[in-house]
């Protein structure tokens, strides 16, 4: 679409915001910087951001004029007070061949089962759409969560299970199950029988045990869902055997959220049983989910077989010193971690130790978050000494412990060798901030050193197209001079050919003047053999007739000498 059009929706959406009945009244803003804004919102590349601007349902007529305008394939409409009756009426954009969406968030927008059932009914038949977003922000007011209840569940749920081209699915904080199990279980039917759909955000939906049972065991069936978000879903221990159980039997999930639920040591025993068997899983977070010593030890039993998993997040789960042991010997066995999060785990210096040990040893931890975990001078010193030696980690979050100026000044020393460390967090012990400061800043060097040589390749391209770009004048004086030599050349062509069309044309007439010709000519050539024949059949007879007379001649004349003879003789 063209500016002038664009310009002309954006003119009607301003008139309808600012200008209308009841409206936002007297603003400083005027049509054409209200333009400014909404190009600046759709200038990335395919992006309509109409999200934040509590649209209204009366404001969706000159809205879907600026959608159309743009065309977009990504549509940002979040927290717009659309209601049940601006659903619709954006659904009906949906439904138009020329609609080129494929991402479209509609979070927060205060609708509820009528308008998930025009989001249903487009659901059944649009083919362009892959991800869809409709949950709602956790710091949403009651007056903009998405109110989908039961039946607004059953809805989407039923239009998903033969939707062959929806990627992602985002129900944030819509509280399916604070009704009970019925929203749970249409979701359930809806993972058994899809069979596309691949990232499954649930988070924040009081979902409870029973009905996260529910969900995690359609997995057992599924075979496309590779992410799925169940944090903060209250979610207790007697899941954990789900959990095992899915996990023992599904092989493509890849990343599982299962962050502030209570799964608490019960669950996790029965959750590593899953894990041990597991092939599939690399990411799991396990945040705040009261494991204990018991817990830690199920799960770093589990990591001792599975070397699947890469990122861990065992934070803030009441992890005494036995159970955080427990977990940095496991990685003697597990050498696959990348991302390791024990923040609020008492690992205390002892695990430190082992830990520092790993470091030194290890070729695949990236990021190690271990703040808020009892570790002491010794501890600090070891990790300190092991970065020496490693080759491998590049963020280091190590704040709120017992760290002493020591341990920092031992950290510094090892940074002057290791190239590798990015980031590091050390508030909050006893380092001081001018210690703290010069890790930060030799971080800061090896960042800028990686980031150097990760784009030194393309300054190097770039200069290589500033030379060809300056080839170009030249380039393109040839290209204009081979234009014309082709514009000429076309010109001799067009000219030759009229005069082989010419020549053509006459040779065509002379063709036809000597054929007709050569006609008259074997007309007459005909005729004359006629004649010829016939004249050769007159003189024949002719002929004939004089052989016969000659021979009559002939026996006439004999006759008379025979007779002559007998009268002499007499």
């Amino acid at each position: 679409m063209d500016e002038a059009e664009q310009s002309t929706a954006c003119r009607d959406l301003f008139n309808a915001l600012y200008r209308r009945p009841g409206g936002r009244g007297e603003v400083t803003l005027d049509e054409r910087g209200f333009f400014e804004i909404m190009k600046s919102r759709c200038a990335h590349g395919g992006v309509v951001n109409i999200s934040g601007m509590q649209i209204g349902r009366s404001g969706i007529p000159p809205a879907i004029a600026v959608i159309r305008a743009y065309a977009p394939t990504s549509l940002l409409v979040q927290d717009n007070m659309l209601g049940d009756e601006g659903i619709a009426l954006l659904m009906e954009y949906f439904s138009h061949p020329m609609c080129s969406v494929t991402h479209l968030n509609i979070s927060s927008n205060n609708f509820g089962e009528a308008g998930a059932a025009s989001l249903a009914q487009c659901l059944r038949s649009n083919t362009t759409l892959t991800h869809l977003e409709l949950g709602s922000a956790p710091s949403d007011s009651t007056s903009c969560i998405n109110n989908l209840n039961a039946n607004a569940i059953s809805n989407i749920s039923s239009a998903l299970e033969s939707n062959a081209h929806l990627l992602l699915l985002g129900l944030t904080n819509i509280s399916i199950g604070k009704t009970g199990v019925e929203g749970s279980e249409y979701l359930s039917a809806l993972l058994s029988r899809n069979h596309t759909l691949q990232s499954c955000f649930l988070s924040a939906n009081c979902l409870r045990t029973a009905g996260s049972i529910l969900i995690i065991q359609a997995l057992q069936h599924n075979t496309a869902l590779s992410f799925l978000d169940l944090s903060d879903n209250e979610i207790g221990p007697d899941a954990g055997i789900a959990l095992g159980n899915t996990l023992q039997a599904n092989r493509n999930l890849t990343t599982l959220n299962l962050a502030r639920n209570t799964l608490g040591p019960t669950g996790a025993c029965s959750l590593s049983d899953g894990l041990k068997q597991n092939t599939a899983l690399s990411t799991l977070n396990l945040e705040s989910n009261g494991l204990g010593d018991w817990g830690a030890a199920s799960i770093a039993a589990a990591l001792i077989v599975n070397n699947t998993i890469t990122h861990l997040n065992l934070a803030n789960n009441n992890i005494g010193a036995e159970g955080g042991m427990d977990i940095v010997t496991s990685l003697r066995s597990h050498t696959a971690m990348v991302t390791l999060i024990l923040n609020g785990t008492c690992i205390k210096d002892k695990a430190a130790l082992q830990l520092a040990s790993t470091l030194k040893n290890g070729k695949s931890l990236t990021c190690l978050e271990i703040g808020s975990s009892k570790i002491g001078p010794s501890g600090g010193i070891a990790i300190a000494k092991a970065l020496e030696e490693n080759t491998s980690l590049t963020s280091l979050r190590i704040s709120n412990n017992f760290i002493t100026e020591d341990a920092g000044c031992k950290m510094l020393e090892s940074l002057k060798l290791n190239k590798c460390l990015t980031s590091i967090h050390i508030t909050e012990n006893q380092v001081s901030h001018t210690t703290i400061k010069q890790l930060k800043e030799i971080c800061s060097g090896n960042l800028s050193a990686k980031q150097h040589k990760a784009t030194a390749p393309l300054k190097q391209e770039i200069i290589r197209l500033r030379r060809e770009q300056q080839k170009i004048p030249i380039v393109q004086a040839d290209l204009f001079k081979q234009t014309r030599a082709c514009s000429n050349a076309e010109s001799e062509i067009e000219d030759t050919e009229a005069q082989i069309d010419e020549v053509k044309a006459f040779a065509e007439t002379e063709l036809k003047r000597l054929t007709l010709h050569l006609q008259e000519v074997d007309t007459q050539l005909s005729e004359q053999q006629q004649v010829l024949q016939q004249q050769e059949s007159e003189f024949q007879t002719i002929q004939d007739q004089y052989d016969s007379q000659i021979t009559e001649l002939q026996l006439a004349l004999q006759q008379e000498l025979q007779v002559g003879n007998r009268t002499k003789k007499n």
